[in-house]
């Protein structure tokens, strides 16, 4: 039967309506699965660059005179920039136990620089490639370390590594298994160098059901850039964060502004990038754009801290110094900002028997002073001796200096009451004018954790904060030399923890390392770490080098010691002293003011 007319136009109204509000609802839908994926690939105003990450290079390129001029180009304008170089000479190491004469004078020549990780090629055919072959490939680049005639897999041409192509993305329990076993080859090969780092390329996100394996990095995109650009469903689908991952892009867009903002968006959810505009071969040749590409990553590197708005406060300087001499803070006096009450005070680390540590610096124009070379077990009097005596109350006088006591606790193993008569000892100089610590400096203290470790470094840190005979802000330091793992820092935060960490004690080469600097940056950061209470200590450092990676940390760590002796460190100031405190302290026209 014919609905009434009326009705009929209210029906077909209502229809209108609601086809309508369906239609808004799915365009609503629709723009919000496109933000939220780009909110949270894109990146943000505040971080142009994007987040600091590594280059993966496919090095395809045969080393024939000249060809790879263009990487040592990059390596030695960007020496703070870390390369993990993938070396395929025959689509592996080819049939030869030996690489090529070229090979061996152009690998060679990359393992002199200090920023370069190199893996070896070798193919698994998505897991279908028989083992045996595999395992063989990956024992050959294991033996190049035996070529110099060393087998102690130290040699010129030791890989670091292995890059495993064509890897497989969906999960089966045999392809579980075939990763699993060529992995554990990795790991046992007794020539491959370093972390023996172990890449995976998939090409795409793989199963989370790999993530137990115990793969170092993931080529998680390997593709064009306009394919990139409709993927992001995947990409923000990764299971884990992107210290673990890698990006591989090729077609990219030739205007540098566009390639930039390529590379910024990819730093987003990867750590370790490569892109090229090659159409073709990608990984063959340099591209006109590969040092556009090394450009956008090194700005990355400079950026400040996410954690910091603006341009964050000056460092204080470390400066340890070592042995019984007299004048020892002359070389502090000379600086005629010294006594600005708007800079860091200087923290120094003494000890009544030698060494005698010299400032570093630190928030608020403060010095800090590490630990000398030779490292007393504990202090063998009450009170320090005649030259000690003289040196301290200068220190003290000088309005930005804080002097801490140091104690070497050896990893815990040290009885805990020797420690804690250590600080007593500390404690008792106060008795005498200008004798006076603010403070205790802990050597070798742990960086992993177990609740034993918790608990001896709790209980040391509490009489700290408790003896009276410790002056001023009783600062508390530990130094482990490298970053202590989570547990352990959420462990002593629960309880009593330290004011400052030396998360960094080491020299120049193994601080600028792919390792070092992938384990800062996964674990260096909030809610344990942050700049305020972490310190810098690198030995080493090339002359040349020193006030830029002096500026460069100003924003990673609140004190800083850093020298160019390559032995005997804290024993005598560098050629680079002045030079480095010239790079953290003060602008120059605000130490005119001061002299005036």
């Amino acid at each position: 039967m014919e609905a009434p007319a009326h009705l009929l136009y209210k029906q077909t109204t209502r229809s209108r309506w609601r086809r309508i509000a369906i239609i808004v609802v799915v365009v609503i839908a629709a723009l919000c699965a496109l933000i939220i994926p780009l909110a949270v690939v894109l990146p943000g105003k505040g971080r142009p660059h994007g987040e600091p990450s590594s280059v993966l290079l496919p090095l395809y390129v045969y080393p024939s005179p000249g060809a790879w001029d263009p990487l040592h180009e990059v390596l030695d304008s960007h020496p703070l920039l870390h390369f993990t170089v993938i070396i395929n000479p025959e689509d592996g190491p080819g049939s030869s136990d030996e690489p090529t004469v070229d090979y061996v004078v152009a690998v060679k020549n990359l393992t002199s620089y200090d920023n370069v990780r190199l893996v070896g090629y070798v193919r698994t055919q998505w897991a279908e490639r028989n083992i045996t072959e595999v395992l063989r490939e990956v024992q050959v680049y294991s033996n190049w370390s035996t070529l110099n005639g060393s087998a102690s897999g130290t040699g010129p041409l030791t890989m670091d590594g292995i890059f495993f192509d064509e890897a497989p993305s969906v999960y089966t329990a045999q392809t579980h298994e075939y990763l699993q076993t060529i992995n554990r080859a990795v790991k046992d090969a007794p020539g491959l160098g370093g972390n023996r780092t172990i890449v995976h390329n998939p090409g795409t996100a793989p199963d989370p059901r790999f993530d137990d394996l115990d793969t170092d990095i993931i080529v998680a995109f390997e593709q064009s850039s306009d394919y990139f650009h409709s993927s992001k469903s995947n990409i923000t689908a990764l299971s884990l964060d992107r210290s673990h991952y890698a990006f591989v892009i090729h077609s990219a867009p030739s205007k540098d502004s566009k390639l930039r903002n390529l590379v910024a968006t990819m730093s987003q959810r990867a750590q370790y990038l490569f892109a090229t505009e090659l159409t073709s071969n990608y990984y063959e040749s340099f591209s006109n754009d590969w040092t556009t590409f090394i450009a956008a990553r090194s700005a990355a590197r400079k950026l400040r801290s996410p954690s910091l708005i603006g341009r964050p406060p000056k460092p204080a300087p470390l400066a340890p110094i070592t042995g019984k001499k007299t004048g020892v803070s002359r070389n502090i006096n000379s600086l005629s900002w010294r006594t600005s009450k708007k800079q860091p005070k200087t923290l120094w680390v003494v000890s009544s028997v030698p060494p005698v540590s010299l400032p570093a610096t630190g928030e608020h124009g403060q010095f800090s002073t590490p630990p000398g070379t030779r490292k007393p077990q504990g202090l063998d009097s009450s009170l320090p001796d005649a030259t000690y005596s003289i040196e301290i109350p200068k220190l003290n006088a000088l309005a930005n200096v804080t002097t801490v006591g140091y104690v070497r606790i050896d990893y815990c193993k040290r009885p805990f009451e020797t420690v804690k008569e250590d600080i007593e000892k500390y404690a008792n100089w106060s008795t005498v004018e200008g004798l006076g610590i603010q403070g205790i400096f802990f050597d070798e203290t742990p960086n992993l954790y177990s609740p034993d470790v918790v608990k001896y470094l709790a209980d040391m840190d509490e009489i700290v904060k408790a003896e009276q005979g410790i002056l001023g802000d009783r600062l508390v330091i530990h130094n482990p030399g490298t970053i202590p793992d989570p547990d352990l820092a959420s462990g002593l935060r629960d309880q009593a923890a330290p004011d400052l960490v030396a998360v960094v004690e080491d020299s120049f080469a193994n601080y600028v390392s792919t390792a070092l600097q992938d384990r800062l940056e996964s674990l260096c950061r909030p809610p344990h770490f942050s700049r305020h209470n972490i310190c810098y200590i690198v030995h080493s450092v090339p002359l040349s080098l020193q006030a830029q990676l002096a500026r460069r940390l100003c924003d990673r760590a609140s004190f800083l010691f850093i020298t160019d002796r390559c032995s005997h460190f804290y024993e005598g100031f560098g050629h680079g002293w002045m030079d480095f405190l010239d790079a953290i302290g003060p602008p120059e026209e605000e130490r005119k003011k001061v002299d005036a």
